[in-house]
């Protein structure tokens, strides 16, 4: 009887909050089983980085195309990538959506979840690269803070 009760309310949690907690869960563990190709016999690599103020950024490549800059944040739930023109040229395809808090005062923005083919960090004489890489995608543009952040710049 307890089991039963304890499904029927987790069954009702998850109808009224959608499928927002279970992609949640699913798009956090997307990324456990993936495993580190290195070039040649290494297993390190140095990493070009980048300062903005206090906050370390990495380069890498998605899908071949170079430039692109990672902020290295060690509480960091999952990887994002916001539709930025850069990333919007990678033509990712949109996968399951659920709510991505942290941006602003307007409550949780919605994000999807899409695969790159192939991350890679690399140097001159070391790097590694990883396989079917799940991020999440956020229409930052669309939101409330980013227009906030716009209309700031321009005043």
């Amino acid at each position: 009887m307890k089991y039963t009760q304890a499904f029927l309310i987790t069954l009702t949690l998850l109808s009224l909050t959608g499928c927002g907690i279970t992609n949640i869960l699913r798009i956090r563990n997307a990324n456990d089983n993936i495993v580190p190709l290195w070039k040649g016999n290494q297993t390190q690599a140095d990493l070009i980085t980048h300062y903005i103020g206090v906050k370390p950024f990495i380069e890498v490549s998605i899908n071949g195309i170079d430039g692109f800059k990672f902020l290295l944040d060690s509480g960091a739930t999952f990887s994002i990538l916001e539709d930025s023109d850069k990333v919007k040229m990678l033509n990712l395809q949109k996968g399951y959506s659920f709510p991505i808090g942290g941006f602003g005062d307007d409550g949780a923005s919605q994000g999807y979840q899409t695969k790159a083919k192939k991350l890679s960090f690399s140097s001159v004489d070391s790097g590694v690269e990883f396989s079917d890489v799940t991020f999440a995608y956020i229409p930052l543009s669309g939101t409330k803070y980013f227009l906030d952040k716009v209309l700031e710049k321009t005043s």
